[in-house]
């Protein structure tokens, strides 16, 4: 048997459709992870994705909103450093973003999540 019919007579692998549900169970069983692997990656994942917001989402935003203010209402550096203060302290006087965003519909009357949904960035 030569190198083209060995090849011509290997068999292609069979892909199949799963849920993920269905594909972590198999895993699992198999052995080829467990559920405290998957538990790590999942943290990992978290880990990253918060350092990531520290690092950039949280200053971006921070560096806008001051330019913002700068270049719309005259704010200078003082003004500015006072409502990134006023910002933090409202951040913590709340345990999660969805009371803080309850928070600003009560006292502002605007809603947040429809607002960013409807003015993407």
């Amino acid at each position: 048997m030569n190198r083209a019919t060995r090849r011509k007579n290997k068999k292609k692998p069979v892909w199949r459709k799963e849920s993920t549900a269905a594909a972590v169970d198999r895993i699992c069983r198999t052995g080829e992870i467990t559920l405290k692997d998957l538990e790590n990656e999942y943290n990992r994942g978290m880990r990253n994705a918060t350092k990531s917001c520290e690092e950039y989402m949280i200053p971006m935003f921070f560096s806008a909103l001051a330019c913002a203010l700068k270049h719309n209402y005259k704010f200078g550096d003082e003004r500015i450093v006072r409502v990134f203060r006023s910002i933090i302290e409202n951040i913590n006087s709340v345990i999660t973003a969805q009371e803080m965003i309850d928070r600003c519909k009560q006292e502002t009357g605007l809603d947040i999540i429809n607002y960013v949904r409807e003015n993407p960035v």
